[in-house]
């Protein structure tokens, strides 16, 4: 689970409430930047660990949580993605409903470890339970097989696993894709 924000109080306080409802058995990693995010985004696919959800602040500076959360599939198509946003931030509605509307993001949060169980710990969890059922390994229904990066592969995945199908992905040079 990554929390991106480059305000260190709120995010250290949501890494803390999420670490406690969820880091028996998830690892909670902080970003300060959407660019921060996107290099610890590339280091998790280089040793080969699962996203389960990334959760970003709205407004930071060069990359916003909408423009990283919707970067966030090209990498790891399985993840999950929440804004947070500061509440009463009436600025960031058009931007929301439009990112929702693209499937750039999938819900939004007001931003406070006040009181997690009202809305922070119901939507993680139904996420996270989610992004299990979706990524758990053993019987595939479909196999894809096609190139990692290629656009087709990424819709393919994506679709089979917001829709809970169980799939195996494989490239054409793979034991597995040939």
């Amino acid at each position: 689970v990554l929390v991106v924000d480059d305000d260190l109080r709120p995010r250290r306080g949501v890494e803390r409430v999420l670490a406690r409802r969820f880091g028996g058995d998830y690892r909670i990693l902080g970003g300060e930047s959407g660019f921060d995010a996107l290099v610890l985004l590339n280091e998790l696919i280089q040793t080969g660990q699962p996203l389960a959800l990334v959760l970003a602040d709205q407004w930071m500076p060069g990359l916003t949580g909408i423009e990283l959360l919707a970067l966030t599939p090209d990498l790891h198509p399985l993840a999950r993605r929440i804004l947070l946003r500061d509440y009463g931030d009436d600025s960031c509605r058009k931007p929301i409903l439009q990112a929702m509307a693209l499937g750039h993001i999938e819900h939004f949060l007001a931003k406070t470890a006040t009181f997690p169980e009202q809305s922070l710990y119901p939507a993680v969890s139904e996420f996270l339970s989610a992004w299990s059922k979706s990524s758990r390994a053993g019987f595939e229904a479909v196999r894809v097989v096609g190139d990692q990066w290629a656009p087709r592969s990424h819709e393919l995945r994506e679709k089979l696993g917001r829709n809970g199908v169980p799939f195996g992905f494989y490239t054409p040079d793979s034991e597995h894709g040939r």
